[in-house]
């Protein structure tokens, strides 16, 4: 090899290493990580957490959850310099951060560069504070006046239950936080009626509106429930098939006739032929409603002479064991 060969070689080789280097992966990493954090962090412990970002310019950094999704809950950070940030986790933020984050296996920080990407650290577990207690909301009946608060049965004083004026046998329902998040939509609920919302991921829950008292002279005031969305749908579903079962009319289709415990019995049967145990209770009604002969509507003929579609005749019995509930346990005030 000549004197030029070898000088073209070593030119060729520092071309090559400079888009090599300059394509450099970016990469965010802890400082100086604790192996866990405890949440709400008290403020004279362990209460900060810190990361460095280096390779490539940050669009923003922020706390997830370790499997965190792009719908997923974050506590965001400022730059405590050109390339370092701070998150302190005994700040109020922190309590909604982890109240509605599943954190159970931990958190990471992440960053989403300006390119787009995403990278992220890798995990520290999380401890909650004792003062700290996880929402587990119960299905109890919740009573609230009008344009008052009441806190929701489990949540250990985290969320309440707002609702505004009772007009015209409506009213808005709201769940807020003891930090200002809201929860619900706001949509106007009457009784019977319910709404849905989220506190952790993934964990949803349905509010309904059992009763509303309107009085003239009293206090205004509503009676509400909150279940698991996952068990809402099996109870309506349980419901629609006691009321059935119970019932001394008989349910015609065509040339198809059933009793009350006959009908029961083979809508239960439909139930174990789905083998499933996430059936939605608009799906179920629809399908029980063509359940006698497969074609014809199923319409309800009452011992009085009345004729009633399934669907209305559900309507009625779930209003008629609201009132019967509501009358037994509370009386509107006069």
């Amino acid at each position: 090899m000549n004197r030029n060969t070898s000088i073209a070689s070593f030119l060729t080789l520092i071309v090559l290493a400079i888009p090599a280097a300059a394509s450099a992966e970016p990469t965010i990493s802890w400082i100086n990580p604790p192996e866990e954090i405890t949440i709400p962090a008290p403020k004279d412990g362990n209460r900060f957490l810190k990361v460095k970002i280096s390779g490539d310019r940050t669009g923003e950094v922020y706390l997830a959850a370790a499997d965190a999704h792009a719908e997923s809950n974050r506590l965001y950070s400022d730059p405590l310099g050109e390339s370092e940030y701070t998150f302190d986790m005994s700040e109020s933020s922190v309590r909604s951060f982890a109240r509605n984050a599943d954190l159970s296996k931990g958190l990471r920080a992440y960053a989403r560069l300006q390119n787009g990407k995403t990278i992220s650290t890798g995990v520290i577990r999380v401890k909650f504070s004792p003062k700290f207690k996880q929402i587990n909301l119960k299905c109890d009946p919740i009573r609230v006046v009008q344009r008052g608060y009441v806190n929701l049965p489990g949540s250990h004083g985290q969320l309440q239950l707002y609702i505004s004026d009772i007009t015209k046998g409506s009213t808005v329902a709201l769940i807020v936080s003891d930090d200002g998040d809201d929860y619900t939509s706001g949509i106007p609920m009457r009784a019977g009626e319910s709404d849905t919302f989220e506190v952790r991921e993934g964990e949803e829950y349905t509010i309904v509106c059992e009763a509303l008292y309107d009085s003239f002279m009293g206090t205004d005031y509503g009676v509400f429930r909150v279940y698991k969305t996952v068990d809402w749908d099996p109870y309506q579903i349980e419901r629609l098939i006691r009321f059935i079962e119970v019932s001394d009319a008989s349910f015609v289709a065509g040339k198809e006739k059933k009793t009350g415990p006959e009908f029961a019995k083979m809508l239960r049967a439909k139930i174990k032929e789905a083998k499933t145990d996430k059936l939605e209770f608009a799906k179920f009604m629809k399908e029980a409603l063509t359940a006698l002969d497969g074609k014809t509507p199923c319409e309800v003929h009452t011992k009085d002479g009345k004729k009633e579609e399934l669907a209305n005749w559900h309507d009625a019995m779930c209003k008629a064991a609201l009132k019967k509930h509501n009358k037994a346990t509370s009386k509107p005030s006069k």
